[in-house]
């Protein structure tokens, strides 16, 4: 799975669509492209992004902008399908008279109060600290995800937290 996240890194859109249902054709675009071979595969792809040097994988990002412009000329619009998809779950909630992800989101948010009430008042977690502290972890992306739900998120959103942490680093 590690080179997943350096294609995530390099190219974060081929990342997001090697993990949907173009998995395939992404997979023969990156070994037509930049393997040169016509019948790559997964594991051949793997094995040259985790073994190439970091220069080499500039092509991925050339990749990408092909394979984004090919999209957006046939007329697929990423952002349009990812609103749909989010808008067909909310939709799917009320329409069938859905208490689920309400009841799940109330549960979450609950738990989420509940430890870290005890954190705050000063509850001993004792030898087990750091699998506390990745589970606390775990349930505030939960967290997260519940209110994303609700609320939603944007890809510009997502952009400018990627630049802040960008700058960050610096």
């Amino acid at each position: 799975m590690e080179w997943k996240r350096v294609l995530a890194t390099v190219a974060p859109a081929l990342a997001t669509l090697a993990g949907g249902p173009l998995a395939g054709n992404i997979v023969r675009e990156i070994g037509e492209k930049w393997l040169g071979k016509t019948d790559a595969t997964e594991q051949d792809i793997a094995q040259a992004i985790t073994t190439l040097p970091p220069a080499e994988l500039v092509k991925l990002k050339e990749i990408e902008a092909g394979i984004l412009k090919t999209m957006q000329d046939a007329g697929i619009r990423i952002e349009e399908i990812d609103a749909a998809d989010r808008d067909s779950a909310r939709r799917r909630a009320v329409d069938m008279r859905d208490f689920t992800p309400n009841g799940l989101a109330f549960l979450l948010l609950a738990l989420f109060a509940y430890v870290l009430h005890a954190l705050m008042a000063g509850q001993d977690i004792g030898q087990d600290g750091q699998i506390a502290m990745m589970m606390i972890g775990g349930l505030i992306a939960a967290n997260q995800q519940a209110l994303n739900y609700f609320f939603g998120t944007t890809r510009a959103s997502a952009e400018k937290t990627k630049t802040l942490a960008g700058l960050a680093a610096k």
